[in-house]
């Protein structure tokens, strides 16, 4: 290969004289790579700097993207900017360096001494070792190199790739040899210093390089789409299909990848992005569309007509055979397999297509492919905060929006592809509308016209749909088991990209090897995520499939028992983290059974104020409290038991929260109405007596407060006995009144009494057992 296409010269300061400050070289990705200590040299003019590439008298400029200290990290990136698109350049593939040792290298620099034409150099490669800083390194032979070549290309011959740059380490003075062993810096430091360059492993395909360029395929190739110029992102996606579809295995192997996610996550745009980045290390790049699997020999005509093969023959069967037999025997080449969904159909179709020359990649929102297929699975997710950002201000410059709104706007979307592609689009087209208000129309985001194929004339890129309903859409009608589909919708109403616990999922269904299979369906088919978990836009499609809320009905009774039990056990162990995994689910469903008018999303709320009360939420319990009132007195009326059960917590949090006439007033109503249901004399009315002497003492009122703590251990001790939990409340409840009333010698006894009880139920870590010894403490001081 000539890698002297792919140098470019770094302009001096000293533009009058044929001087450069250094070299540099094209990497894939459009990146140039040069030695930090270089810029220090360089003709720059702010951050930008000049550069000539295979013609030393007209220069372009390059925006730096990376300086590197000279002395720690001697890397530096450049951008370049404006280069003619007719410029017969090839960027060079970079590859690990781990194998190189022994082999021979070329590179091409720009001493001084070679007048501003630049010079060849070629020796072998030693090994790594450590250079005069003490950096990794690798240490080449040299009789040629000088100062000028400092961020040159280390080509190694053998390996047919770039294992490291040309770097000097130190300063030796214009025109001083470097000596016999120059240092290099491997590969592996310039993808630490930038990961978005894209380096190969070591003993990759050693094929002769194509006289394609970058960017374009090779001849023949049949690729429907045109290449994106706002492909964004999945720089470390796009490395891993590199290692799996371009590296070198044993004679014979077949190489399949397989790109799988949800609908709308961009795997398509991917494999076009790949075809185009990568397509020219092939001989050809060729799309067979598999939506529909009986349409397989028909596509591999089609890509066979699109070679221009001659004598073309007349019959479908004919024309397959002369594809293959072409494919076969000029090779290697790339197959991409769209939209491959049938499972059933994958042997018969990597059956025909198997041979080591071929290197197949298929794209498939399903993930369960079987294991014998041979396939290698990259499974993509939605974009980072980072590549959603930089996504969208493709579409929109920085005077429309801040970053922190278009943050918000790709969370909102669930950062998927898709989605924002849709937003940007929509949000172009509507320059005058805020982002803001854009939000506040997107609350149900599946209906906003910008998801639902709004303007269709504009197309897609790759074919795509134009709305998530549909992408949805395609995925759910797959789904054929009944059970996989309730799982699914009554997924939707959890809260989205968090896992669902067991007790969630028991919540959903009870049917334990059912549930297991159909939780591997969703999987498969991208509508369910690892964990498991719902995508925030899948979970809106889904609630949207139970249009009577008959599922959330069934759902919200079923994970209130479980919400319940769940707050039983902590009060039984002490331990708070039993409930954690339910809490974001118990809300979302709550406000969900709230918003659809289902009397258990009362039940729900209290037992997630329940919770966070324990965990000192207090306001977040009060407002829970509140909601469950509200639902229960719209429900039953305002002297129901269930009414009193949402205003004696509600004083709970009140009294917390420090509201003590609040909470004194919430209290008195909950023994009146638990008075009334249950008679005077009931477990329950002693709970609500408790409270209201908690509040009492807290007021002052500590006679008053005595005298409610000994009518509700009167009453439990005629319903459960002298030793019993309840009791043991009571107990405490009493000598801490006893306490503040000076009686310290009854307050020691209640106290003791209070701990044998607990100690007697209880492990002896709970909570109230620490605060029962607490108290004895107490007396002490």
């Amino acid at each position: 290969m000539d890698i002297h296409k792919s140098i470019v010269g770094i302009r001096a300061k000293d533009s009058l004289s044929a001087r450069f400050a250094g070299t540099g070289f094209l990497a894939e990705g459009g990146w140039i790579m040069t030695c930090a200590h270089v810029l220090k040299d360089a003709e720059r003019h702010s951050s930008r700097v000049r550069f000539c590439i295979d013609t030393p008298e007209r220069f372009y400029e390059a925006e730096i993207i990376l300086e590197g200290d000279s002395n720690e990290l001697d890397v530096a990136v450049l951008k370049p900017l404006n280069l003619p698109q007719d410029m017969p350049i090839t960027p060079l593939l970079l590859m690990a360096s781990s194998h190189s040792q022994g082999h021979t290298y070329r590179t091409f620099g720009y001493p001084a001494a070679s007048g501003g034409r630049g010079i060849h150099a070629s020796d072998n490669i030693e090994g790594p070792g450590l250079d005069p800083f003490q950096r990794p390194c690798l240490q080449i032979s040299s009789n040629k190199i000088t100062h000028g070549f400092s961020g040159a290309p280390l080509w190694d011959e053998d390996s047919g790739g770039v294992v490291g740059m040309v770097n000097a380490g130190f300063d030796f003075g214009l025109d001083k040899k470097l000596g016999d062993v120059v240092f290099a810096i491997p590969v592996e430091t310039l993808q630490a210093a930038f990961p978005e360059l894209h380096v190969l492993p070591a003993h990759t395909s050693t094929t002769a390089a194509s006289p394609t360029l970058p960017g374009d395929l090779p001849h023949g190739s049949y690729l429907p789409f045109p290449r994106n110029r706002f492909f964004t992102g999945r720089v470390d996606d796009l490395r891993k299909l590199a290692e799996t579809l371009l590296t070198d295995h044993l004679p014979g192997m077949v190489i399949n990848q397989v790109l799988t996610g949800m609908g709308g996550v961009g795997k398509t745009q991917l494999a076009v992005e790949f075809a185009y980045e990568f397509g020219h290390h092939f001989k050809g790049v060729h799309w067979l569309d598999l939506r529909d699997p009986q349409a397989f020999e028909s596509q591999i005509a089609l890509c066979g007509e699109k070679m221009g093969l001659p004598a073309w023959p007349p019959t479908l069967p004919e024309q397959v055979t002369a594809t293959l037999g072409e494919w076969h025997k000029d090779h290697p080449r790339l197959l991409i397999l769209d939209n491959f969904e049938d499972l059933a159909a994958a042997n018969p179709v990597l059956a025909r297509l198997r041979h080591s020359g071929l290197r197949l990649l298929l794209t498939s929102r399903h993930r369960d492919w079987p294991p014998a297929l041979g396939l290698t699975r990259l499974a993509l997710e939605e974009f980072s905060p980072a590549e959603s950002l930089a996504f969208l201000r493709k579409s929109l410059p920085e005077q429309r929006a801040e970053d922190a709104a278009l943050q918000k706007l790709a969370a909102k979307l669930g950062r998927l592809p898709l989605a924002l592609e849709l937003a940007g689009r929509y949000l172009e087209r509507l320059p005058r509308l805020g982002i803001d208000d854009y939000l506040a129309a997107l609350e149900k985001a599946l209906d906003h016209p910008s998801m639902k194929n709004w303007k269709p004339e504009l197309g897609s890129l790759t074919g795509h749909d134009l709305s998530l309903a549909q992408t949805f859409a395609q995925s759910w009608e797959q789904l054929q088991m009944p059970l996989a589909r309730q799982v699914f919708i009554k997924a939707g109403y959890c809260a989205p990209n968090t896992p669902l616990p067991a007790p969630v999922l028991a919540a959903i269904s009870t049917e334990t090897p059912g549930l297991d299979e159909a939780l591997a369906d969703l999987l498969g088919l991208g509508l369910l995520k690892e964990g498991p978990a719902i995508h925030p836009l899948l979970a809106q499609f889904a609630r949207g499939l139970d249009e009577e809320s008959a599922l959330l009905a069934e759902f919200s009774a079923a994970l209130s028992l479980r919400a319940n039990r769940a707050n039983h056990e902590t009060d039984r162990t002490g331990n708070y983290s039993l409930y954690t995994p339910l809490l974001p689910h118990v809300r979302a469903v709550a406000e969900a059974a709230e918003a659809a008018g289902l009397e258990k999303a009362g039940s729900l709320w209290n037992s997630l104020g329940y919770h966070i009360q324990d965990i000192a939420d207090y306001a977040g319990a009060k407002a829970a409290f509140e909601h469950a009132l509200k639902i229960s007195e719209t429900a039953y009326g305002p002297g129901h038991p269930d009414v009193a059960i949402q205003v004696n917590n509600l004083g709970n949090a009140l009294q917390d929260l420090g509201d003590l006439y609040g909470a004194k007033a919430a209290f008195e109503r909950a023994l009146k109405i638990g008075e009334a249901a249950y008679g005077p004399d009931h477990p329950t009315v002693a709970i609500r007596v408790n409270n209201l002497g908690n509040v009492l003492q807290d007021l002052g009122d500590l006679a008053g407060a005595k005298a409610a703590f000994e009518r509700a251990l009167k009453i439990d001790e005629a319903a459960y006995g002298p030793d019993h939990p309840s009791v043991a409340r009571d107990v405490n409840n009493l000598g801490l009144a006893l306490k503040d009333l000076g009686d310290l010698i009854g307050a020691e006894a209640a106290f003791e009494r209070a701990l044998a009880i607990f100690e007697k139920f209880l492990p002896p870590d709970h909570p109230k057992i620490r605060v029962v010894r607490n108290n004895l403490q107490s007396l002490q001081k």
